[in-house]
């Protein structure tokens, strides 16, 4: 808005009689004429500069004398102060004293001046130097600080790889995030967030999860401007999206989802063939996943010392999972790792498995101390990443002339299996281990049975 237009604004706001305190209302306005306190719940962002333009003229325009204008001024530095200052300011032996912020980060520091307003002076620019640079700042400016704060919350850099591979897609090369990417953040409104949503939602069919994958990088950029105390709160946070705009998540059919009986049976006679004929025991990694359920990262990182006969059961205590790298803004080459946490840094837990297990944990041994001597190992498989495992299942598939499904189906197959045959839902909880039941049955429950086997049992009772 022009400065004309501004004094329109101010003029309309003004009596004949203009006190400090009114003054200070119209003051604390941005360059917009609008009060401060309707902004997107940013403080302390407007520009300053202008503020002080529009005192100067309001001076020379004669509304307000110099005296009443300087009031308004001091009230508006100690409103500006307040919002940051978290000390107390004191008075004591003749001079005015304070704590500051250490720039690191790290603790604080005290600081004093004689005069009070020598210290509302130097406090006013002080925080104005922090934290005004944020007023004008996009979300390009500020990804890679914010992904260095995503960096300090997780310990799993394969989650930040995903979320900067976002980032890529549906913000620095979509034509519907131009505004979103150009406008100052601080500045953005929720009408703004919203269309940018839906318009994503609508393009790409999104499904609720999906969408919330991809508004993590704004969501929690707003998160880290508050813990700056940039802004007061997460605009964000406010904004409501009708969930009858996302695609529903209708569940697969079994068919595509788990092996049946006579399948696995097929399975688990063709991987001990093809490792035999082949001299490469990792064909035996699939029985063991389908006698214990585990997931596919969790038997890649099993070592011998793991099984234990005498209590029928593996210890689950390790996981063979991506090791990302990020150096100088760039990913370095994937790599698989066994490391010493589980999935979403869940608690160790030990795995009832049947003597068949145990049974293909011997042949695997055989095979590799015919190939290796009598040298002991300690990790059981040595592959460079999963897929070794699912192409070699998808070869089984193939020779069988079955459909093809992934080892993750195994999975699935083994907790609908306990759950079919009337196992106790929390111990195949357990033995799957998942934190909530819900997840268990509402992403792992099939039924196990063929459309010709369910339509004799109707007959049967029917």
């Amino acid at each position: 808005m022009t400065p004309d237009g501004v004094m329109s604004n101010v003029r309309k706001g003004l009596d004949e009689s203009v006190t400090g305190a009114s003054f200070f209302r119209i003051y604390s306005m941005n360059n917009k004429g609008i009060p401060e306190e309707q902004n997107n719940g940013s403080r302390n962002v407007t520009n300053l500069e202008g503020k002080d333009e529009l005192l100067d003229l309001i001076i020379k325009e004669g509304i307000i004398s110099e005296s009443e204008a300087l009031k308004a001024d001091d009230m508006r530095k100690r409103d500006y102060i307040k919002k940051h200052h978290k000390y107390a300011i004191n008075h004591s032996d003749g001079r005015w004293f304070t704590y500051l912020p250490k720039k690191n980060g790290s603790g604080r520091k005290r600081f004093a001046r004689t005069r009070e307003e020598d210290l509302i002076d130097y406090l006013y620019r002080f925080y104005r130097e922090m934290y005004e640079p944020y007023s004008e700042k996009k979300i390009p400016d500020l990804y890679d600080e914010w992904l260095k704060y995503k960096f300090i919350q997780t310990n799993r850099l394969n989650t930040v790889h995903r979320i900067d591979t976002d980032y890529k897609r549906y913000y620095v090369n979509e034509p519907l995030s131009k505004k979103i990417m150009s406008t100052p953040l601080t500045k953005l409104t929720r009408f703004d967030i919203k269309e940018w949503g839906y318009s994503l939602v609508d393009k790409y069919d999104l499904t609720r999860r999906c969408f919330g994958n991809i508004t993590v990088i704004i969501k929690q950029m707003y998160d880290m401007l508050v813990d700056k105390e940039i802004i007061s709160f997460n605009p964000f946070s406010g904004i409501r999206f009708d969930s009858r705009r996302f695609r529903s998540v209708v569940k697969k059919s079994a068919d595509t989802q788990i092996f049946y009986a006579d399948e696995l049976e097929d399975i688990i006679e063709m991987s001990s063939k093809l490792a035999h004929e082949t001299n490469d025991e990792t064909f035996l990694g699939i029985p063991i996943l389908i006698y214990s359920g585990i997931r596919i990262g969790e038997m890649l990182a099993l070592n011998y010392e793991d099984f234990d006969r005498g209590r029928g059961s593996v210890m689950i205590s390790k996981s063979f999972c991506v090791d990302d790298t990020y150096e100088d803004g760039k990913w370095g080459k994937r790599r698989y790792v066994v490391s010493d946490h589980l999935k979403k840094n869940a608690e160790a837990r030990e795995v009832a498995i049947p003597d068949k297990c145990f049974c293909v944990v011997d042949e695997i041994r055989k095979m590799q101390a015919v190939k290796e001597g009598a040298m002991p190992r300690g990790q059981i498989f040595m592959v460079r990443t999963p897929a070794v495992v699912s192409h070699k299942l998808y070869r089984i598939c193939d020779r069988l002339h079955i459909r093809r499904r992934s080892p993750h189906k195994l999975r699935k197959t083994y907790i609908s299996t306990l759950l079919n045959h009337g196992a106790d839902p929390d111990f195949v909880r357990e033995q799957a281990g998942h934190r909530e039941l819900q997840t268990t049955f509402n992403s792992y429950t099939y039924s196990t049975q063929r459309f010709s086997e369910k339509r004799r049992f109707i007959e049967s009772i029917l």
